[in-house]
């Protein structure tokens, strides 16, 4: 385990032995700088790289036995550093994802491009190309548009609004052939008419959707708009190659009351598959006022199993595929107006949940935790900046990473210790200008060999189009 240069790191991090933290219990540390301690509890900051093995001591005061324990950690720099590794395009808003423990997928992306690429950390490989050219759209790492299924194969749907065949259709990547061939099952459906309910998700409707895999194979789909700006109003589960298999209609408490008197639609939820198979889900939208609302729910797809080899939904299955959805508490202190307009979430190991984002009104983020075994939000510290278009993701047991863009312009990241409620740490990219005039968040994001990576960097529009970046500190 790696631990940060320069911040205090927790007693609990260090080795211990059965019982040592009793009241009948004395300690004695080495810290494997010259340094010791005798306290029960304390943190330790190292200001010198490299491994360092601390050694605890404890005394039962009352029997006089003694048992020792040592734990040998890293301590290292936690930095961004840049590569000379050029990318082959450039890398701007394209699909990415993590195709496994030793490989990124990026494709499409910028104005046309349909190349697709694997990088490994050192080489990008060319792969087939999509058939349509397509984007990451709405300017968000967290939305995420390109779904690893259960199977290890990638799907991905619509995201061109500027061609009309590309968004009515969906893709799936193969890894073992390196191709992409279209979904002909998406869209080859009659859907039943429902009492009081428009049409469902219309095939077109795919522009800015969010795509969320699901355990049995299927694809969760929510949000989403057309050209002429209509919103789909349906979450749908839909398995690839096969078709629709449920569908509840979005059922927004604040949102609603945008109506369509909306400047920023709410067609890009931000979502985030949990350990038990739900989904949490944050999604903001502004009106024409410039006033943000937002709504937080949880659906669960997992009852929507019925699948049909007929392209006709009829009512005798609808029972068996609708789509749980619940409403969320709001959060404290925040009503259905909200000053944070773009959001990260993620899941921690610790279970709970987590929601990041910008306050309009000063100039940090803001992050919530939902105690799941409470059932309550809890606000925590402040970030250090205020970021916006985070992508929000776990990096290890108790660190959570935030990426995005700060406030000047800079691209960077901050880093958040759950256990100790506390960000710990702040960083910019190594390439990044100051005061970029581009969008800083159309880039691609994995983790290779333990450490993040961050593909692109638009600020720069010639060869090489933005080198890797890898986060230096193995977690």
């Amino acid at each position: 385990m790696s631990y940060p240069l320069g911040i205090p790191i927790p007693y609990t991090c260090l080795p211990a032995t059965p019982g040592f933290q009793t009241s009948d219990h004395t300690v004695a540390w080495l810290l494997g700088d010259g340094t010791t301690s005798t306290d029960l509890t304390f943190s330790k900051t190292w200001d010198t790289l490299g491994d360092k093995t601390a050694e605890v001591t404890a005394t039962n005061t009352i029997t006089g036995g003694a048992a020792t324990a040592s734990k040998t950690i890293t301590i290292d720099a936690f930095d961004w550093i840049s590569y000379n590794i050029p990318s082959p395009i450039q890398i701007l808003a394209p699909l990415f994802a993590q195709l496994d423990a030793d490989h990124i997928l990026i494709a499409g992306g910028g104005s046309g491009i349909k190349d697709t690429y694997t990088f490994d950390g050192t080489t990008f490989e060319k792969k087939g190309d999509l058939n349509y050219p397509r984007t990451n759209n709405y300017n968000s790492n967290q939305i995420i548009q390109l779904a690893k299924l259960a199977d290890g194969r990638l799907w991905t749907v619509g995201n061109n609004p500027n061609d009309a065949t590309a968004a009515s259709t969906a893709e799936i990547y193969d890894p073992a052939t390196g191709t992409w061939s279209v979904d002909t099952a998406w869209g080859n459906w009659i859907i039943p008419t429902l009492p009081d309910v428009t049409p469902l998700l219309n095939a077109d409707k795919a522009y800015g959707c969010n795509v969320i895999p699901t355990p049995d194979g299927g694809v969760v789909i929510l949000g989403g708009m057309h050209q002429d700006a209509t919103f789909n109003g349906y979450c749908i589960k839909y398995r690839p190659g096969v078709g629709l298999i449920g569908w509840t209609t979005i059922l927004f408490s604040h949102l609603t009351s945008l109506g369509i008197n909306f400047h920023y639609p709410p067609c890009m939820p931000c979502l985030v598959p949990m350990a038990d198979g739900r989904i949490f889900g944050f999604s903001s939208g502004q009106n024409k006022n410039n006033h943000n609302l937002y709504d937080i729910f949880i659906i669960d797809p997992r009852q929507a199993t019925a699948v049909t080899a007929s392209t006709e939904v009829s009512p005798p299955d609808i029972a068996d595929r609708v789509i749980s959805w619940q409403a969320m508490p709001d959060l404290p202190g925040v009503t259905d107006y909200l000053p944070i307009t773009v959001t990260g979430t993620c899941q921690g190991q610790d279970g709970d949940l987590y929601v990041m984002g910008v306050d309009e009104s000063a100039d940090y983020a803001r992050t919530f935790a939902w105690r799941v075994a409470s059932n309550s939000w809890e606000e925590l510290p402040l970030a250090p900046t205020r970021m916006y278009n985070v992508y929000f993701f776990q990096l290890a047991d108790r660190y959570l990473m935030g990426t995005g863009v700060s406030t000047s312009g800079n691209f960077g990241s901050v880093i958040f210790d759950i256990k100790a409620k506390e960000w710990i740490m702040q960083r910019q990219y190594a390439q990044a200008p100051p005061k970029n005039p581009g969008p800083a968040w159309y880039s691609a994001f994995g983790i290779l060999d333990g450490y993040p990576v961050v593909l692109g960097n638009p600020a720069q529009s010639v060869p090489p189009y933005g080198s890797p970046e890898f986060f230096r500190g193995r977690f």
